[in-house]
Order: structure tokens, then C-alpha cells, then sequence
């Protein structure tokens, strides 16, 4: 039974370790790229006529927002300077008039541009929005593009990113989201501040090298043809644009990324929503992992892309999967426990020791990779070390979220709330990093008791994991002005 055992968790960890390094190889890989700068740039796109008979139509989806924020993007969209463009505004399933009046309202005073559609029930989530716009967008219109409710966009989006499509293979345009509140005087912000910019500094523009920048549902242009041949968006991926970059690229388009901001948004301002916002993103992304990865591992030969364009791909929904904490912790917990009622098991060093390498080159590839992104974002060492322990302290978070896609095809899209000196949901949002790293730190410590009397390899691997766990305890819960502190 012992050797069965012990079987088992040799094979396990070699499953988990292999692709979580290979995972970190490549972020490093891409950091690198980014950091080259080796990505395309406007210039070398030529302005011809084309933007004067390409007609164009905003989606917004909006869902109990609040009012005050989506009448700013919706006025800042009114002053678009493209000759030809709609807006057409989604409110799904609000109940509140309150909520959804004045933004019809709005729309009502500006109809010429501005349509808008309430619906009572409408299933989906964001996806099933954004298929209702599209039925309901004219013929003439040939390019989609997508803002979120709370997104402040310049005048010359359109005409900076049109230009791209004049390459008929190019699906989407992606343009960067720029954040509203600075680091430097948002208390809150500056913990998370690198955080949001991670993906968006060293993916976007590393995955761009190879035609392949995902598509990521906010201040960025679809060409209609490629969206409706894809088969429009699908309301089960919790990250519906990321699915449906997939689709794209299996149907032979190419994406671009003006690694320039066109819209500014705000992120949010307190512990719950940031987590239920990244815990959202981290499933969706799993969902594409766990349901597409492996159909294209066994059917490369098929593919219209070629396999590294494929992996430069699939390393984007990689970005805050964490496979290794929970099975790792299983397994220091079940080799502790063997350990205290004196079962043997094989090759539990070498397990463990592999366990700890593992863990020891993610910390330290984090370390590299905020350290060279706060550089990069011009923030100094104190922002550059808080969003680097917040990072750690999400490590459980991210785990939680990207296994929990084994047990469930999908789960209800949970809105993100933004705004100064909000906290929503009740209890703490620390609660279950801190029962965790209790609970880790308790076996941990046990064998210093009783005939082993010493700590173990396993004992190591777990107040190694109880201590990210519990630097969640100094990340701030809410919104804080610098000279609030």
C-alpha cells in the first residue's frame, strides 16, 4: 500500500511541477520580449481612406452600474471624432430604475448616436449582451467596438486603430486599458497597481510579435465578419473575449495591440471586489485551459496557426493559474501525517525536494518579473514590493480558482463594483487565507513534538505556503487616500 502511495505522489508532483515551470520559463520568455520592445508600432501602418467607409458600432454592457459613471463614458463617446459611428447601450436584468433611467434618458437626448435596450431577464451575463447588440446593429456596420461602463475613451480611438484592419486577416485591435487613479495617492491602488499592469506590459505586447494579442473585451475593435463567422460570443466563459480570440485564430485571423491607452478605467478600490473580479478572470481563463489546451495539443497538424503562435496563445490565460499550492499542500499534509504515525513512505525526500524547488523558482521568478515591471511603470521600490507580497498573498486565491474549473463547467458572473470607499459582501476577505495558514502553520510545527521532534522537509514546504498565505493579513481591505494613512 506504502509503495502505491508513494507512487502516486511521485507522479503527481512530476505532473504539476512540469507544466508550472514551463509556465514560469515562458512568463520570464515574454518579459524578456517585452522588455525588447520587439513589438510593431502605428507607423508602419499606412492612413489611406479606408476610415471614411468603415462604419462602426460601441457596445457597452452594463449591469446595476452606477449611473454617474456610465453617463461619463457614454458623454465621452459622444465626442468621438470619427465621421461615421453608434453607441449601442445593454442594460440587462436591473431591476432599480433608478439605476438605468438616466442612462436612458441620455440616450433618448442624443438618439441620432445613442440606442439603448433594457431587458428585464436576458441569460449570458456580458456575452449574452453583446450577441443582443449584435442583432440589433445595422448591416452597414462593419467593425464592433467594446467599452466597458466605466471607461473614459479619447476622441481619436477610432481613427489611431481603424488604420490595422486594412489587413484583411486582422480579426481584432487591442488597445490597453489606462488606469484612472494614481498609485502614488490611492492607498489601495499602490498594492495593486503592477498587479493589473502585468498582463497588459509584458503579454500584450510580447504576444503581438506573433500576430496573436488576445482580445480582452474592453477598448478594443472585432471586425464584424470574423466575430459572426466565429459564431458571436459564448456566455459560458466567464472570460468570454479571451474564448473567443480562440475561435478567431482557429478560424485563421490574426489580432493586432496599440500598445498605447485610448481609455482610462478604474480598478477596484476595495479587498472583496478585487478578488472576485481576479477570481472571475482566473476561472474564465482556466475554463479555455481545461476545455480547448489539450484538443489542440492532440490536433496541431490541423491548425491554421503554427504550434508556437498556438503557445504564445495559451500562455495568456496561464498568466494567474496556480496549479502546485493546493496539490502541494496535500501532499506535505499526507507525508507529515504518515510521518507522525510512523508509516514510511519512498522517495518522500526526493518529493519534497522537488516541491521546494518548484515553489523557491516561482517566488524568485516573481521577484524578477515585478522588479523589471516596476521599472518599466516608473514606480518606485515601495509600490514594486507591495503589489510583489500581494501577489504572493493571492497564491492561494489563484489556486482555489483555477482547480475549481475541475469541479464545475462554469459559475455565475459576479459583477465588479468601483468607487471610492466601497466594501461590499460580508465577513472578512481574509478569512480563508488566514484559517489556511493557521491550519498549515499547526501540522507544520507538529512534528516538532512526539518522536520526530524536528522540523521536516514537509513540515518546510508547509510554513513555506502558511507563510503566503498569510501575508494577506498586511494587504489593505479598502480605498485609501494617500493623506488618509
Amino acid at each position: 500500500m506504502s509503495n502505491l502511495i508513494s507512487s502516486f505522489l511521485i507522479v503527481t508532483v512530476v505532473l504539476i511541477a512540469v507544466p508550472t515551470i514551463i509556465n514560469r520559463i515562458a512568463k520570464l520568455i515574454f518579459l524578456y520580449i517585452s522588455r525588447a520592445k520587439i513589438t510593431k508600432n502605428l507607423n508602419s501602418i499606412h492612413f489611406k481612406e479606408f476610415t471614411k467607409s468603415s462604419p462602426v458600432a460601441f457596445h457597452v454592457a452594463i449591469r446595476n452600474e452606477n449611473p454617474q459613471v456610465v453617463l461619463k463614458t457614454l458623454s465621452s463617446l459622444n465626442k468621438i471624432d470619427y465621421p461615421e459611428y453608434i453607441v449601442l447601450v445593454i442594460d440587462t436584468n436591473t431591476s432599480d430604475q433608478k439605476l438605468w433611467k438616466p442612462i436612458e434618458a441620455f440616450c433618448k437626448m442624443h438618439q441620432k448616436r445613442f440606442h439603448f435596450y433594457h431587458l428585464d431577464k436576458l441569460s449570458g451575463y456580458k456575452a449574452g449582451a453583446l450577441n443582443y447588440a449584435l442583432i440589433h446593429t445595422p448591416e452597414s456596420v462593419k467593425f464592433i467596438a467594446i467599452v466597458d461602463a466605466d471607461t473614459t475613451v479619447e476622441p481619436d480611438f477610432l481613427k489611431q486603430t481603424l488604420p490595422y484592419f486594412q489587413d484583411e486577416k486582422v480579426a481584432t485591435v487591442q488597445t490597453p486599458l489606462g488606469i484612472l487613479q494614481n498609485p502614488t495617492e490611492h492607498h489601495f491602488t499602490s498594492w495593486i497597481f503592477l498587479i493589473y499592469r502585468y498582463y497588459l506590459s509584458i503579454y500584450m505586447p510580447a504576444t503581438d510579435c506573433f500576430n496573436v494579442a488576445p482580445f480582452i473585451g474592453a477598448m478594443g475593435i472585432i471586425r464584424r465578419s470574423a466575430l459572426e463567422k466565429a459564431g458571436g460570443w459564448n456566455g459560458l466563459y466567464l472570460t468570454e473575449d479571451m474564448e473567443l480570440t480562440y475561435r478567431l485564430f482557429k478560424n485563421g485571423y490574426v489580432s493586432r495591440f496599440i500598445d498605447h491607452p485610448y481609455g482610462y478605467s478604474l480598478l477596484p478600490m476595495d479587498l472583496v471586489n478585487f478578488k472576485r473580479q481576479h477570481y472571475r478572470w482566473n476561472f474564465g481563463n482556466a475554463q479555455i485551459l481545461r476545455d480547448h489546451l489539450t484538443l489542440n495539443i492532440t490536433t496541431w497538424g490541423r491548425l491554421k496557426l503554427n504550434p508556437i503562435r498556438w503557445f504564445a496563445y495559451f500562455m495568456c490565460p496561464s498568466v494567474y493559474v496556480n496549479i502546485y499550492f493546493i496539490p502541494f499542500a496535500f501532499i506535505a499534509i499526507l507525508i507529515t501525517g504518515a510521518d507522525l504515525m510512523g508509516y514510511s513512505l519512498k522517495w518522500t525526500e526526493l518529493i519534497n525536494f522537488i516541491i521546494v524547488i518548484v515553489i523557491i523558482f516561482e517566488l524568485i521568478g516573481d521577484v524578477v518579473i515585478f522588479t523589471v515591471l516596476g521599472k518599466r511603470e516608473n514606480v518606485g521600490w515601495k509600490i514594486r514590493l507591495k503589489n510583489l507580497v500581494f501577489w504572493w498573498a493571492l497564491t492561494l486565491h489563484n489556486s482555489l480558482s483555477s482547480l475549481d474549473v475541475i469541479f464545475r463547467r462554469t459559475r455565475t458572473f459576479e459583477t465588479t463594483e468601483k468607487g471610492n470607499n466601497i466594501i461590499s459582501g460580508k465577513g472578512s476577505p481574509k478569512y480563508i487565507e488566514l484559517i489556511v495558514s493557521f491550519l498549515f502553520l499547526a501540522i507544520s510545527f507538529s512534528t516538532l513534538v512526539g518522536p520526530i521532534n524536528k522540523f521536516t522537509s514537509a513540515s518546510i514546504v508547509l510554513f513555506i505556503l502558511s507563510m503566503l498565505c498569510a501575508s494577506i493579513l498586511i494587504i489593505p481591505d479598502r480605498y485609501k487616500r494617500k493623506y488618509d494613512e
